[in-house]
């Protein structure tokens, strides 16, 4: 949640509904006009990661684009990950994730240019491999800090996560199940 210049957002609405005059449209297009806060803003981000591990010959890189939208002390987002992991069991294997994640986030303290938060949001993955393909749903909660850089940009991170994995239905929580770092731009 940076102090970078917030910009006028408006939605339009079209209705195509046969028995509605025209006093109901207008009462409900301002009804939905007055939802949207004049004081708010888009961003732009996410993050990169690769790793490495000699035991098993492990590579993986993951690219995390992220966008969003701010009101006020909450902002609504997703990201989309895709995550190719090349590892070596018996033979050389390769496989491939990909994520859409929608979330929320509060803002809960602001300080100077540090603001903490909370998030919850939802994991929507795909991995296919070679030995198998599966689909996985993982609700998630984690804290995070982010730090305002300049006007328009902006470093986030989170550090632990707890969250529920359908697929192979584990609870996991801690620093070891997610630690993020990205870069976001706000217009």
């Amino acid at each position: 949640m940076t102090k970078a210049a917030f910009m006028h957002f408006s939605i339009p609405f079209l209705i195509f509904v046969e028995d509605m005059n025209k006093k109901h449209l207008i009462v409900l297009a301002i009804l939905l006009l007055a939802a949207v806060p004049l004081r708010a803003q888009w961003y732009l981000g996410g993050g990169l990661s690769y790793s490495h591990s000699k035991i098993n010959s492990t590579h993986s890189l993951n690219i995390m684009p992220e966008a969003g939208y701010i009101f006020g002390n909450v902002a609504v987002g997703a990201s989309i990950s895709v995550l190719v992991y090349n590892y070596t069991y018996q033979d050389k294997e390769t496989s491939y994730n990909l994520e859409i994640s929608p979330y929320v986030q509060y803002f809960f303290w602001e300080s100077g240019p540090l603001a903490f938060y909370v998030e919850g949001g939802v994991g929507l993955r795909r991995f296919i491999s070679t030995m198998e393909s599966y689909n996985q749903f993982t609700p998630y909660i984690c804290p995070g800090i982010q730090i305002t850089l300049s006007e328009h940009w902006c470093l986030d991170s989170y550090l632990g996560r707890l969250s529920y994995d359908t697929y192979s239905q584990i609870f996991s929580m801690g620093i070891d199940s997610g630690v993020g770092l990205g870069l976001f731009y706000n217009f």
